[in-house]
């Protein structure tokens, strides 16, 4: 009989201290992130061969929600939008010369084509913090599910003197893995600001001109958060 007491006593106890310990924040948050592209084409014939990938300059904005478990873990998830981009220029040195990309006297030259994806995001957060008086520092892995509808595309081309504006339809699912590190600071009970360091990566295979192509797409950023308890 007191070892059941004793082992009920325990319960509560660990079970009251974890529910004193949890809490939920809701966070907004806004990023700038920079993302680029590396791909490998499988086909001698295509005319990407003469294209170089530039990465570009995206926002991020979103709003999180964080559940802490105890005074270390905290899983977080939310709402996330942001642009996801980058500029493709073209270059006819860098075509092998038994590769004909146009005939002779046929087809416009590109100087630049810029792709900007709008993405919605819905992450999901595992977090480790290391907590002082003042400070916090975390370590954050992620996956999120993105989704696209349409892709803005910006076309300047030798034979046109204004760029060429056009909306394609480009509906996708995707997921992008992430890591961060962070430092925080508790400005309050009831309030903390942190910044986080981050590095985003999706690896993806597609069909193009026949042929399977590998792309590896890197997100490197930064994050500020305020984080609100209630």
């Amino acid at each position: 009989m007191k070892i059941k007491i004793l082992s009920i006593l325990i319960l509560f106890l660990f079970f009251n201290k974890m529910e004193a310990q949890q809490s939920v924040r809701v966070s907004p948050i806004v990023g700038l992130e920079y993302h680029e592209t590396y791909s490998n084409f499988q086909n001698d014939n295509l005319l990407f061969h003469g294209l170089i990938q530039k990465g570009r300059w995206n926002y991020r904005a979103g709003l999180n929600f964080n559940f802490s478990l105890n005074k270390s873990l905290t899983i977080i998830s939310g709402v996330h939008y942001y642009k996801l981009g980058i500029i493709l220029k073209y270059d006819e040195s860098l075509i092998p010369d038994n590769i004909a990309v146009f005939p002779t006297g046929s087809g416009p030259s590109l100087v630049y084509s810029k792709y900007i994806k709008n993405v919605r995001a819905i992450p999901f957060y595992l977090r480790i913090s290391k907590h002082s008086e003042k400070h916090f520092l975390f370590v954050e892995t992620c996956m999120s599910l993105n989704f696209t509808d349409n892709t803005t595309r910006k076309r300047l081309l030798t034979t046109d003197s204004e760029v060429i504006t056009d909306t394609i339809e480009d509906r996708e699912i995707f997921v992008f893995l992430k890591f961060a590190l962070g430092l925080g600071y508790k400005v309050s009970n009831k309030l903390n600001l942190a910044v986080s360091p981050l590095v985003r990566y999706r690896p993806r295979t597609y069909d193009n001109f026949n042929s399977a192509n590998n792309q590896h797409e890197f997100t490197y950023g930064m994050m500020i958060k305020t984080e609100i308890k209630i």
